[in-house]
């Protein structure tokens, strides 16, 4: 465990809360006056190991050549310090505390400490989370925020994926590690090929000249990702096996520029706006990120207001109408399956549905929010809303979270609980909305014939 307190006597380490390629985030904290106090701190040691140093002599450099050779690795990192602080205190860039440099005294190299707001990772999040189609949306509206301000700032993050993406305690996401991020000055030489091949634009992968755009294209294939069931572009379809070969033919086929499938649980408005921000040719993407955020806005409240929830089981997410993670096809084993009774009400009692009266529905491919007050009195469909299928009023009940349900699915759309043959029918009075049992003639409330 790394001794922090030489260099920060009041603070102590809590726990590893995460490794990369060139060190290690730790929980620390702090307790003054009984005010107990939380951050993450990143320790990045240069070199990593002692190979690195004997590979350097093994060139015929001598101690001071390899110190210096360090001070310049060092310098690179000390500009993503340089960058946060830019960035500070933007809502969606993850907030930079405190920095040290501390040279190692019993070999060559540095060790660079940052200390940061204590944020939870983007893949720790997804595992024990519910997560939306509309949290994917507001992801990128978050992110696009903060690609705005590094746009005022004259900054290509050049690495944006999950693991550089964070969520706060109230559920706001924030991009992080700007480890390899240049301002654009520097990176119009188009000469550097640093960042993750999994999410890098085409440009920077063949070595040509890029700019902002390419961090929007990272961007495009991370949510392309989370729409896909965590799948890349072109990876076989879950729950199919992933071997090597089809992780390397998938990206030649993304760098060629070859058309997206479209992502596993997006529509058609939202695969567009997919596909415009991650397409090959920088001229065809969204210029500037508020572009993009303004398409996702315009399609976050339709999502908010109508997708059903995610639970989460054994780490594993689930959605149970259009899974963000799908899991076998929605069989018995995708939702927990609880036994419980049948709910107690007698004919002609009254459910009180919560929203005032809002009933959501939900369809294998779709949810229509509808209010008894939408249908005609006579008790027909005829004064339904537009896109709803006949009898929208002849529901069925679910016995866990007795809410509303259509005919014809296999899971609540609220709850997740499996609902089969033995589950009781039940009809919803088109006029007035009292919930009877099916075969009931006439609504033992007001009358109305069903």
């Amino acid at each position: 465990m790394y001794d922090i307190k030489k260099v920060w006597p009041k603070w102590e380490i809590v726990k590893t809360i995460g490794e990369g390629s060139f060190g290690k985030v730790f929980e620390i904290a702090r307790n003054e006056y009984g005010i107990e106090e939380h951050s993450a701190l990143k320790v990045i040691s240069i070199p990593q190991s002692d190979g690195e140093i004997q590979s350097l002599r093994n060139d015929g450099m001598t101690d001071n050549d390899t110190t210096e050779y360090f001070k310049g690795i060092v310098s690179d990192f000390v500009q993503e310090i340089q960058l946060m602080t830019q960035l500070k205190g933007n809502p969606n860039v993850v907030a930079y505390e405190d920095f040290a440099v501390v040279e190692k005294t019993q070999a060559v190299g540095y060790e660079i400490l940052i200390r940061m707001e204590l944020l939870t990772g983007l893949p720790s999040y997804l595992r024990e989370n519910h997560f939306r189609v509309y949290d994917v949306i507001q992801l990128g509206i978050d992110m696009c925020r903060a690609l705005e301000v590094c746009r005022e700032m004259n900054i290509v993050h050049r690495d944006i994926k999950p693991d550089n993406i964070f969520v706060s305690s109230l559920g706001k996401f924030k991009l992080g590690d700007f480890g390899v991020a240049r301002t654009i000055e520097k990176t119009m030489a188009g000469l550097s090929r640093k960042g993750t091949y999994s999410y890098m634009a085409p440009e920077i992968y063949n070595g040509k000249e890029y700019g902002f755009e390419a961090d929007i294209y990272s961007l495009g294939i991370v949510l392309y990702k989370l729409l896909n069931n965590n799948r890349d572009p072109f990876l076989p379809a879950y729950p199919a096996p992933v071997k090597y070969s089809d992780k390397t033919e998938a990206m030649v086929k993304r760098i060629q520029g070859l058309p997206l499938p479209k992502p596993a649980n997006a529509d058609e408005k939202l695969a567009r706006i997919v596909f415009k921000a991650c397409a090959h040719n920088p001229a065809d993407r969204y210029s500037h990120p508020k572009d993009l955020r303004l398409e996702l806005e315009s399609i976050a409240l339709c999502y908010a207001e109508l997708q059903s929830e995610v639970f989460s089981e054994n780490g594993i997410n689930y959605y149970t109408n259009k899974s963000v993670f799908e899991t076998e096809s929605k069989s018995v084993k995708s939702v927990k399956e609880e036994s419980v009774a049948p709910p107690s009400e007698e004919e002609g009692t009254a459910l009180v549905p919560e929203n005032e009266g809002t009933m959501l529905l939900v369809e294998d491919d779709e949810s229509t929010v509808i209010n008894p007050e939408n249908f005609a009195t006579s008790g027909t469909t005829d004064g339904a809303p537009k896109n709803s299928a006949p009898e929208t009023n002849r529901l069925l009940c679910c016995p866990v979270c007795k809410k509303a349900v259509k005919p014809g699915v296999m899971f609540c759309g609220h709850c997740g609980h499996k609902l089969d043959a033995k589950t009781e029918r039940f009809i919803f009075c088109s006029k007035c909305g009292f919930k009877m049992k099916s075969g009931v003639a006439f609504c033992g409330k007001c009358g109305n014939k069903m």
